[in-house]
């Protein structure tokens, strides 16, 4: 049996997930191995292609989301999701949602999960009043 590797229109090897469209992009293909769905990145070039595939698998390998659509998740959906799951009385649920609705929803929670930042966080502490920030 002969082993053939597949290869681009100009004669260069695709590893694995690799492929070159019709169109002569360059796609990879890869299953999120947290999400379990199936992801597709392109690029004009292999060379770009491979970088976004480096990225991809240092993701996957730190246990990172890679799936798109959970990239787009803010800090307040976050939020929302977690106090669904939560088994607490209703009162407490109320006081949560009714805190993060006066101090976060408006500042931190418009913004994206993946660019969330410790400078955030400090920003916002140093923009409290002096009473909230001894505690």
């Amino acid at each position: 049996m002969i082993d053939m590797a597949r290869k681009d229109n100009k004669g260069r090897n695709l590893k694995t997930g690799e492929y070159q469209r019709p169109d002569g992009r360059y796609e990879y293909r890869y299953k999120d191995e947290i999400t379990g769905k199936r992801n597709s990145v392109y690029a004009a070039d292999l060379v770009s292609l491979r970088e976004m595939e480096k990225k991809i698998n240092k993701d996957m390998d730190d246990l990172l989301i890679t799936d798109a659509s959970v990239k787009k998740l803010t800090v307040n959906t976050l939020f929302e999701r977690y106090m669904a799951t939560k088994n607490i009385k209703e009162r407490t649920k109320k006081n949560y949602i009714r805190m993060w609705d006066y101090r976060i929803r408006n500042t931190l929670g418009n913004i994206r999960v993946v660019d969330f930042k410790t400078s955030h966080v400090r920003t916002f502490f140093s923009s409290l009043p002096t009473m909230y920030r001894e505690m």
